[in-house]
């Protein structure tokens, strides 16, 4: 019995002691060394195919372009002015049918009375300035013209024309004033008109007036007269 013991006494003590030096070859070879020098660095592995692109996202939905404002009303339009007056009729144009050969022009501003002249009777004025020889080419026409003022103390009458050697008469201008009227008056006299072709050479106008009452008195006057070619 005891020698039993002793031998369990003894296996105990063996298994101890081996459990320490197992322990102590464990850790004297697990104690780590003095660490050796740096490998050389590797080669740089090859770089890796480019991932794939993503997907792009779609645009975004264009907004919706607001509505147009409505029109501003128009401004009304202006009126129209008057018509002026139509201008006197100008002289044949030297491209037309008939050319404007010569002009001759005549004033006088002196005052002319003509109480001294007999009533109804036509007569030449002795007023020179309306008295004008001129000398045409063969079957000219002169158209002539007269304008003068004429002042009329009423009652009185004046009739005037004008005349081409004594045989083309022109129409007759009449101013006239009655006796209801009082006071001096002014009016305006004008004749115009054109002669039948003319034979070659002189040929003389004359102002004609016939005083049928009162003294009426001719002011600035003007004779006009322009040969033309038919």
């Amino acid at each position: 019995m005891e020698q039993k013991a002793a031998l369990a006494i003894l296996l105990i003590v063996s298994i101890a002691l081996g459990l320490v030096g197992g322990l102590t070859s464990s850790f004297l070879a697990t104690k780590t060394g003095p660490q050796g020098p740096q490998g050389p660095q590797g080669e740089q592995g090859p770089q890796g195919e480019q991932g794939v692109q993503g997907i792009q996202g779609e645009q975004g939905v264009q907004g919706e372009t607001g509505a147009t404002g409505p029109a501003g009303p128009t401004g009304a339009t202006g009126a129209t002015g008057a018509t002026g007056p139509e201008g006197p009729q100008g002289l044949p144009g030297t491209d037309g049918s008939n050319s404007v050969i010569q002009v001759i022009q005549t004033s006088n501003t002196t005052i002319f009375a003509t109480q001294s002249y007999s009533t109804m009777q036509w007569v030449n004025i002795s007023d020179s300035t309306m008295m004008i020889n001129i000398n045409v080419q063969q079957n000219s026409k002169l158209l002539i013209q007269f304008s003068a003022s004429i002042s009329i103390n009423p009652p009185a009458s004046l009739q005037t024309r004008i005349v081409v050697d004594s045989n083309y008469n022109s129409t007759i201008s009449k101013n006239s004033v009655g006796s209801s009227s009082t006071g001096i008056m002014t009016l305006s006299n004008h004749i115009e008109f054109l002669t039948d072709p003319l034979t070659s050479g002189s040929h003389i106008i004359n102002l004609q007036i016939l005083r049928e009452n009162g003294a009426p008195t001719i002011l600035d006057r003007t004779i006009t007269i322009t040969e033309i070619a038919s």
